[in-house]
């Protein structure tokens, strides 16, 4: 979980409900001070699904950041430049899950460059 203070671009906080979905498509996530695209559940509903596509996550503390119970798919997108590229909150009792289509473009980031697991296209 990251520290609290902490500025978020994107921060998709679900607290009710089965399942939850967010999308975020064609927007730039840039420049925060913490994390630019944040899942999390917030121990509400039973899954949180965050789909980020054709979307650049670029100059934050940490690109892409699903915290406890959650998965984030990316999707024909650039995440670069960022303190850590991605994490799925490892260290957590329940991590997170990043997912990827396998069309994206991790590059130039501190730390978290490789690429996250991939999901066939359907």
């Amino acid at each position: 979980m990251p520290p609290i203070g902490w500025v978020f671009g994107k921060h998709a906080r679900l607290n009710s409900g089965a399942s939850t979905n967010v999308s975020l498509t064609r927007s730039t996530v840039s420049g925060n001070g913490g994390i630019g695209v944040y899942a999390n559940r917030n121990l509400g509903p039973l899954s949180a699904t965050v789909f980020v596509r054709d979307s650049t996550v670029s100059g934050n503390s940490i690109g892409v950041f699903a915290d406890q119970g959650t998965t984030i798919y990316l999707g024909h997108s650039l995440i670069q430049g960022n303190g850590t590229g991605w994490d799925g909150c490892f260290a957590c009792g329940t991590p997170g899950a990043v997912k990827s289509y396998g069309d994206n473009k991790i590059d130039n980031n501190a730390a978290g460059n490789s690429a996250p697991p991939t999901v066939p296209l359907k």
